[in-house]
């Protein structure tokens, strides 16, 4: 039941995320109170070690709620991604009862699951690479026309994290923030690369103004872009592994500590 219960609520989170960036505030209302009777249902009358149990609900709340509150002030989460850890740990604490993964259960779901998903996310900055190298091979022009004299470890992360658009597809806040910072000068607008993590990050454009620009050829016409990234799929797809699975940390942990 409890499984279920995180599985859709994931689910309909992450087409939610995908198709809005946003969540409404109901969805976690509506799982919280759940998580707890659920919790408080299977500790009180079905495990007769129902302290310990508790225990385990306790600290696995305690720090997914310190967790999510920390990211999301550090402007690495958004609202309802940190909401969702929250009300995972409400739901699910421990691994369910009906599957044993091939790495070990987890000790606390939601931790795994927060490995997990921040390591998909990284793993899709290969993605993001190969498309900035497929741009590359079939334009044939240079990644950082006009940015040549941007410094080394800012190429670096754009080329992982960042995608070149054409401005008149740039969608802007909340599904693509521009990744480059435009101003105006005596000699003609200035380009620079504009490289942050934080979730929030949603600078206005006057894109009438960059557009004009675009037009006279003051300024090219494909910008680097950050696309802003579903992180609730990848919540979503972690939540899957752990279950299934297992908990990777926790199985390194184990091997270098048996080694």
């Amino acid at each position: 039941m409890k499984f279920a219960a995180c599985t859709v609520m994931l689910v309909y989170a992450s087409v939610r995320d995908y198709q809005t960036r946003e969540v409404s505030n109901l969805l976690w209302v509506a799982f919280c109170p759940l998580g707890l009777a659920l919790n408080l249902y299977e500790a009180l009358l079905l495990d007769p070690s129902y302290p310990s149990y508790l225990v385990v609900f306790a600290q696995s709340f305690i720090v997914s709620f310190s967790l999510s509150v920390a990211l999301f002030y550090l402007g690495l989460y958004g609202g309802a991604d940190a909401k969702a850890f929250i009300v995972l740990s409400l739901l699910m604490p421990a691994g369910p009862r009906f599957v044993e993964p091939y790495l070990g259960k987890s000790l606390f779901i939601p931790i795994s699951v927060f490995f997990c998903s921040v390591a998909a996310a990284a793993l899709f900055s290969l993605v993001i690479l190969f498309r900035n190298l497929r741009w590359r091979l079939l334009r044939k022009k240079p990644l950082f026309e006009g940015l040549e004299r941007e410094p080394l470890w800012k190429k670096a992360l754009v080329v992982v994290s960042c995608i070149k658009v054409d401005m008149k597809a740039f969608r802007g806040p909340p599904f693509q923030n521009l990744a480059e910072r435009i101003t105006e000068s005596e000699g003609g607008p200035v380009r620079k690369l504009k490289v942050s993590f934080r979730v929030d990050e949603d600078e206005e454009v006057d894109e009438a103004w960059v557009k004009a620009q675009v037009a006279e050829g003051r300024l090219p016409e494909e910008f680097w872009v950050a696309p802003t990234l579903p992180l609730l799929a990848f919540i979503t797809l972690g939540f899957l592994f752990s279950v299934f699975v297992g908990d990777p940390l926790m199985w390194m942990m184990r091997t270098i500590i048996g080694a």
